[in-house]
């Protein structure tokens, strides 16, 4: 009994050690998984600003209020002209001239909806820019940190069991081992001993 009892002590450990590391393992793994990752909202601001400047330039310049009004006072310049012109001798001289009135204040109005419409669209590369910073911190707070925090759990799961698992095999084989060296020496040391009949021992 004495012999078993180092190789038994041995295993127990290795087995308790086992046991131990699977349940505390366990344990960390659940508190981990149940650890919540910091998540982002997208800005508001950002998104409703990167909206209403995608619908500024979406919009036809020529369809604004802006160039509406500039083009009616161009029409309604001529119309007062012309009327003025009735009855006049110099009416048709006077036509031409309107004419050319009204045209150089369409010609304004379309430079002034074409800069309206530039506007919009250096206001609209701003708020893309804007848009696509913080949608890349979006996607790395809501993607990619979950994904890496998950991986490297995984792996370090993976890791521990493998740890655990040869630490014991380690012991068993350890302690199988010891037990059969001292089997083997109490067995030689037997052969080495004579035997007393008289007394039933070896001496």
């Amino acid at each position: 009994m004495p012999v078993i009892a180092p190789s038994a002590i041995q295993a127990g450990l290795g087995i308790y050690q086992g046991i131990k590391g699977i349940f505390g393992a366990n344990k960390a793994q659940k508190q981990l998984e149940n650890l919540q990752t910091p998540t982002y909202t997208p800005n508001r601001a950002i998104n409703d600003y990167y909206q209403d400047a995608l619908g500024k330039y979406s919009a036809n310049p020529y369809d604004t209020q802006a160039y509406g009004v500039a083009k009616n006072n161009a029409l309604a310049g001529t119309a007062a002209g012309l009327n003025a012109l009735q009855g006049r001798r110099s009416a048709l001289a006077g036509v031409g001239k309107l004419v050319g009135i009204q045209d150089n204040a369409l010609q304004k109005a379309s430079a002034m909806a074409e800069n309206q419409r530039n506007n919009a669209f250096n206001q609209l590369g701003k708020a893309t820019g804007m848009k696509a910073s913080d949608d890349r911190t979006a996607f790395q707070y809501n993607q990619v940190m979950p994904y890496e925090n998950k991986r490297q759990l995984l792996g370090a799961k993976a890791s521990g069991y493998n740890k655990m698992l040869s630490s014991g095999i380690q012991n068993l084989f350890g302690g199988a081992s010891n037990f059969a060296k001292l089997k083997a020496n109490k067995l030689d040391n037997t052969q080495d001993l004579q035997y007393d009949h008289a007394n039933d021992i070896y001496v």
